[in-house]
């Protein structure tokens, strides 16, 4: 496991924080942090159960729910998702702390 990935502080709600996004990171805050306004945010529940469900703007500004499985196997957060809609994403975390996911571009 990459030294700075815990995996007890993966599960929760994590919410895009595309603010602190850089050249090669994006970041993720915890629900409650107090993100400035914006139009809207991908949002991630991983439950501790292994069920998901990732929330992200659609065409019409709404957002749009799709449900499905996590995993973390050698610091590589797994996303399955139900139906055929979307494709399977692996995002190779480079932090996970109790407060930030940070995860390759």
């Amino acid at each position: 496991m990459k030294a700075d990935i815990d995996p007890a502080a993966v599960p929760g709600d994590w919410v895009r924080s595309s603010e602190e996004d850089t050249a090669t990171e994006m970041v993720y805050r915890r629900s409650s942090y107090p993100f400035p306004p914006s139009r809207g945010r991908e949002a991630l529940r991983l439950s501790a159960d292994g069920t998901m469900i990732r929330a992200a703007v659609g065409a019409t500004d709404l957002h749009r729910h799709r449900q499905g499985r996590w995993r973390l196997q050698d610091g590589i957060l797994h996303l399955e998702f139900d139906g055929n809609e979307d494709a399977p994403r692996a995002l190779d975390l480079v932090e996970a702390s109790p407060a930030r996911l940070a995860v390759k571009r």
